[in-house]
Order: structure tokens, then sequence, then C-alpha cells
């Protein structure tokens, strides 16, 4: 038998980074629903996002690590209003 390939092949490190962006995404959600400012989730956001940009990420998960970046920046502007 043969064995069969995954579609879409991942190594630990983009699923890792996978991880990281669909992970900022969340806590940047979650902090818009809180009362006060979200200066310190934003910042572990903007560290996660920072963190996933690797080129695996940028190969395996290009729309997610945009997606994150653009929520990112989402985020950013909402704070500074």
């Amino acid at each position: 038998m043969m064995k069969s390939r995954s579609r879409f092949p991942l190594s630990q490190c983009s699923r890792s980074g996978l991880v990281y962006a669909l992970l900022a995404g969340g806590v940047m959600l979650l902090a818009g629903c809180s009362g006060t400012p979200p200066t310190e989730q934003l910042a572990v956001s903007k560290s996660a996002v920072t963190h996933a940009s690797t080129a695996a990420t940028t190969q395996y998960a290009p729309v997610e690590l945009q997606s994150a970046k653009d929520k990112l920046e989402r985020a950013e502007n909402a704070m500074a209003q």
C-alpha cells in the first residue's frame, strides 16, 4: 500500500506559525469585547504575528498570516482612536 500524501504538507514550524496567527486573531477578537483598552493583549498579538512571520508560514499559510496582520493593524488603529 502506498502512503497517502497530504495535499498541503505542513512542517512543525509552519503549523506553529499558523497557530500563532490564529491565536493572534482570536486574542484581538476577544479584546474587542472588553471595556478597558487591551494594551497587553495587543502587545501579545503583535508578538505572535511577528513570531509567525516566518518563511514557512508565508509559504504554507499566506492567507491566514495576512489576515492576522490585517486584524492586528485594525486593532492598532482602533486603539489609537
